[in-house]
């Protein structure tokens, strides 16, 4: 729990949780960080924290937090595609359909994780590095009417490949993907989606400057 003083015009005194022989932490400065223990078991925690001012008043504030470990399910019935924009090649953008997902709660995914590589992707291979990129709006379409296997999961996600490579990696010829859905906790699917796509050429943004003249 991040504890700020925004604009308390005496400060800020003490900080404690609320159970049973917590002691009040003197809050000499703010911001404060106070790690609070949870139990080594999934579902929702609630816990409460008192703050205190300089003369005495008192704020309780409950905190829930959900803890998640499970990564939600996933099938991938079909490839990736990857499209590149032709005004830039690395500018790709990457779209999954008909892919199954269920989790826990009954959330949506709200990102996916990617790797690239200029060779074929294990995705069951430890250490593999994920970037994750969260799903905005209009990003990702949910049909709840597709049975006891989850639902299915449309989605599209944009990238540049000199955000994912090393400069002297982007050279013509295939570049491979595996994609994941990640729940709101962060876990991955196990399974990954996969797809390739072959660049003749490699081609950057054109990026106009503004010209100063004096």
């Amino acid at each position: 729990m991040l504890v700020e003083d925004a604009g308390e015009c005496s400060g800020l005194a003490t900080l404690r949780e609320l159970v049973a022989g917590a002691s009040p932490i003197p809050l000499a400065g703010a911001p404060f960080l106070l790690s609070i223990p949870l139990p080594d078991a999934e579902g929702a925690h609630e816990r409460a924290v008192e703050v205190a001012d300089q003369i005495g008043n008192t704020l309780a504030v409950t905190l829930s937090v959900v803890y998640d470990r499970t990564a939600p399910a996933g099938a991938f019935g079909e490839p990736l595609t990857v499209t590149p924009d032709p005004r830039a090649t690395v500018l790709q953008t990457l779209a999954v359909a008909g892919a199954t997902y269920s989790d826990g709660d009954g959330a949506l995914p709200w990102a996916v994780a990617l790797v690239v590589s200029r060779q074929p992707i294990d995705a069951q291979a430890p250490g593999l590095d994920w970037a994750i990129y969260p799903l905005g709006a209009g990003r990702i379409a949910w049909d709840e009417a597709s049975g006891a296997q989850g639902a299915t999961v449309s989605a599209e996600v944009a990238v540049n490949l000199a955000d994912l490579l090393p400069r002297d990696q982007l050279t013509p010829g295939a570049y491979h993907y595996a994609l994941a859905l990640v729940d709101p906790a962060g876990n991955l699917t196990a399974s990954a989606g996969l797809g390739q796509i072959e660049l003749a050429s490699v081609t950057y943004p054109t990026v106009y400057a503004p010209a100063v003249a004096r």
